[in-house]
């Protein structure tokens, strides 16, 4: 049986062998904690193709662990192989884990199935191993109950953006090549208001918030929620100020406790 001894935080894990089952053991002061594992991977750089192969598929329970530090994620999947493949691509990945995965590398961290069950016991199974371990990667700690009603990526960009549309005046209406002219014109012309005008910092910044800056709001596992045409929408739905919106875009800092508001797509968690 291999046993891997994690103290808080851990100074050395002990290894043994056997061919089924993986025991763990997690001390935190004077409580311990023991799981056995169906399957584990001491190395999850090197077994990239071994995790994929032999958990395609397959539905179940699974926990990270950071062999330098101790510190685990648990997460449960309908298909294990598509979401062990998002983490590996740092796609839809939950973004603490993404980060130490960077930081750390991939070599350092171990990868445990608990458990293969059936989808509709996912959550309860997840919930459990949450209460039980309280991973310090999860920032969410209630299993996700959307299971089974999550959106791709470009379903929700589309949804967002026909809400946006619908609430637009111009909705459904084009403007002619004439039009359009006429209204650039304008624009350029000496009859336009800040014709000959020089903006201030401030000034451009409003500027800016009234014609349009896109703004992505996603949650905290780094998946896409809302597309907002403006800062100043962005902050109407989500009660805020616009030039509130734009300085967390542009930090990158934790919104209200549970966005991330960003300037452009992000296609993967980045520290």
């Amino acid at each position: 049986m291999t046993t891997i001894l994690i103290k808080c935080p851990p100074k050395a894990i002990n290894l043994g062998t056997n061919k089924i089952y993986s025991s763990i053991h997690f001390f935190s002061s004077n409580v311990s904690h023991s799981i056995v594992s169906v399957k584990s991977y001491s190395n999850a750089d090197t077994q990239k193709k071994e995790i994929l192969k032999e958990n395609k598929g397959l539905s179940g329970i699974y926990g990270w662990i950071n062999n330098v530090n101790g510190k685990s994620y648990i997460g449960s999947a309908v298909n294990l192989y598509n979401r062990f493949l998002e983490h590996f691509n740092g796609y839809k990945s939950n973004i603490l884990l993404q980060q130490a995965f960077e930081k750390y590398g991939l070599e350092n961290f171990s990868l445990y199935i608990f458990e293969y069950c059936d989808k509709s016991v996912l959550l309860e199974k997840e919930q459990y191993y949450l209460n039980l371990l309280n991973p310090e990667y999860n920032i969410l700690k209630n299993a996700d109950s959307r299971l089974g009603l999550i959106h791709t990526l470009e379903s929700r960009k589309k949804m967002s953006e026909v809400k946006l549309a619908e609430n637009n005046p111009f909705f459904g209406k084009t403007h002619s090549e004439d039009t359009k002219f006429k209204m650039s014109q304008a624009k350029k012309g000496v009859k336009h208001p800040f014709f000959g005008k020089i903006h201030s910092e401030v000034t451009k910044d409003k500027i800016s918030q009234a014609q349009g800056i896109t703004i992505y709001v996603y949650n905290l596992n780094n998946e896409l929620l809302y597309t907002f045409t403006s800062a100043t929408r962005a902050g109407q739905h989500l009660k805020s100020k616009a030039h509130t919106i734009l300085k967390y875009a542009h930090s990158g800092e934790i919104f209200k406790k549970e966005y991330i508001l960003s300037l452009k797509i992000l296609s993967s968690s980045s520290t």
